[in-house]
């Protein structure tokens, strides 16, 4: 999504005029002083890529609720370039968080296409389809709740990103997680990593919201 840069309040007629209403596309209006100038150009894609990061094309998903079908996303193309980051904005219910679970397999495609690093990624996934895919993306939910495991301490979170992405030893991932949750400023003893019932649940100050 291509921004404009902010108006300076010393333009004077921010402080005394309304500006008109321009017809922007079809059945959408723009109200802006600066509606004529030109939007700065998105940052150039990393020189040498010719290929998007994620490409997808004509992506539907719907629903069947009863007799009546919900077309949460319907026929949706965009491209993601590495180092690029791409906002969707919508009301609620309009289909942004089911983009999103659809790209990462976890909802089934109607139909469309979606492309990783130049691979099509299947419709249904399978156990390797998700050693070779879904390392290399996630999502995040608003929600701490949905996020992480509440079976986990802090410490077993952070720690199995290094046991999946690296070849670090036990020993080696427990004492990474220890400095990074010393930096971070919370208790090794509280979140130690070899406690598994000492999840963020369990600490009634109010930390596990911290830990998270």
């Amino acid at each position: 999504m291509r921004l404009r840069p902010p108006m300076s309040l010393r333009h004077g007629r921010l402080r005394i005029d309304a500006p008109q209403d321009f017809g922007v596309g079809h059945e959408h209006q723009s109200r802006c002083w600066l509606h004529h100038e030109d939007c700065p150009q998105p940052a150039l894609r990393f020189i040498g890529v010719s290929q998007p990061l994620i490409d997808i094309r004509n992506l539907t998903k719907h629903f069947q609720r009863g007799h009546q079908k919900i077309r949460a996303v319907d026929d949706v193309s965009l491209s993601i370039g590495i180092g690029e980051i791409v906002g969707l904005v919508g009301e609620s219910g309009s289909g942004k968080s089911t983009l999103g679970r659809t790209l990462l397999g976890l909802d089934r495609k109607t139909s469309g296409e979606i492309f990783f690093k130049g691979s099509a990624l299947p419709k249904v996934y399978r156990t390797g389809d998700f050693r070779r895919y879904a390392r290399s993306m996630q999502m995040i939910f608003q929600d701490p709740y949905s996020s992480l495991n509440p079976r986990m301490t802090a410490g077993e979170i952070i720690g199995e990103a290094l046991r999946l992405h690296s070849d670090f030893n036990k020993a080696d991932i427990a004492t990474r997680v220890e400095e990074w949750l010393v930096k971070v400023g919370l208790s090794i003893d509280l979140w130690g990593v070899d406690i598994p019932t000492n999840s963020p649940e369990a600490n009634a100050s109010g930390s596990g919201s911290h830990g998270r």
